[in-house]
């Protein structure tokens, strides 16, 4: 089960908000990738706040159907805001359990999933449910880091490096793994997909970036769970240092690496 079961909800929905603004350009190029999708049924699984839905709206259009799934229920009345404000009528967000699904076999088109299996675990059973839910031939497209080895902030790296080393821990210890992202091409390639595809970027984080502040903003939300393995003494400087070197003056980085597998089912 995921350590996300004691986190703080407010932080945590500031920032998936953040982070799909920040990396929604980078995830929709795989999606272009899948060719057409004007009036396909897609599905974002573990969503949260935001996940990938406004992209989503955009490449199934009017006669399209976007569905968005969570199980917190915070995060679920979240991402209805934003679907609301946004206006994004041909989204539905539902609340509901990847591992006990009520979504309807083989009902939709596309399945994505971001950062799943970093909480989460579990591959095989995730990789499962998504097989279960999409049509014969249908997409899958998964999304993870590769850890937080590439994230660097100029000119002084020092601090993210020591934070990033206690939410890391975290990762290893309690949750999905931080370094997922590799395990995504093996795992397409056990399953069985056909069609697979491989991609990784990073983003550029120019001085005032808002994701520049992530790692802080991480570390608020998981503060309970980290707290567990590090003094708080000692976590509360890390956050600190990180905090002063993310809005020094030219501060700028890059994020850690995103890796992105699509494939169809069988």
């Amino acid at each position: 089960m995921s350590a996300y079961q004691d986190y703080d909800a407010h932080a945590e929905k500031k920032r998936l908000r953040l982070q799909s603004e920040a990396l929604e350009e980078i995830s929709d190029r795989a999606l272009a990738r899948l060719g057409p999708l004007e009036g396909a049924r897609v599905v974002d699984v573990a969503c949260g706040a935001m996940g990938l839905l406004p992209a989503l709206s955009r490449r199934v259009g009017p006669r399209g159907s976007v569905v968005g799934t969570d199980f917190n229920t915070e995060m679920v009345a979240e991402a209805r805001d934003l679907c609301a404000e946004s206006g994004l009528a041909n989204v539905e967000v539902l609340r509901d359990d990847l591992f006990a699904t009520a979504l309807a076999p083989q009902s939709f088109n596309v399945a994505h999933a971001r950062f799943v299996l970093a909480p989460l675990g579990r591959d095989a059973e995730v990789a499962a449910q998504l097989e279960r839910i999409v049509k014969p031939g249908g997409w899958i497209v998964l999304e993870e880091p590769d850890g937080f080895d590439s994230w660097r902030v100029w000119p002084d790296e020092t601090a993210h490096r020591a934070l990033f080393e206690i939410i890391g821990r975290a990762y290893d210890r309690h949750m999905g793994g931080a370094h997922a992202g590799p395990r995504l091409l093996p795992l397409a390639r056990s399953r069985g997909w056909t069609d697979v595809h491989f991609d990784a970027h990073v983003l550029g984080m120019p001085p005032g970036h808002p994701y520049l502040r992530a790692p802080i903003m991480m570390a608020t939300a998981l503060r309970a769970l980290l707290l567990e393995d590090t003094p708080e003494a000692e976590l509360d400087q890390a956050v600190a240092a990180a905090e002063a070197a993310s809005v020094q003056p030219g501060a700028c980085g890059v994020t850690f690496t995103l890796m992105q597998v699509w494939a169809r089912t069988r």
